[in-house]
């Protein structure tokens, strides 16, 4: 016998590695990333692109630090 959960289930997709049946991971990750978004046009409850920015990643880092919206540690 089985309990349904009362949790919903969501996909979060970051990456595309095959595409019209040929793998494509030999693309770059931006690449793929752009025939994500025409893959995946419109996020629902059930499925969504995880979101991502070009650019500046170690202002947005030291942005998150100040914040305390990150911890890590090296052990």
């Amino acid at each position: 016998m089985s309990n349904k959960s009362q949790h919903d289930i969501s996909f979060s997709v970051f990456d595309i590695i095959y595409f019209k049946g040929e793998k494509i991971t030999s693309l770059q990750l931006l690449d793929r990333k752009e025939i994500l978004e025409k893959v995946i046009k419109e996020d629902t409850p059930l499925l969504n692109k995880v979101r991502w920015i070009e650019g500046n990643a170690e202002q947005y880092f030291e942005l998150i630090q100040q914040h305390d919206l990150f911890i890590y540690h090296l052990e």
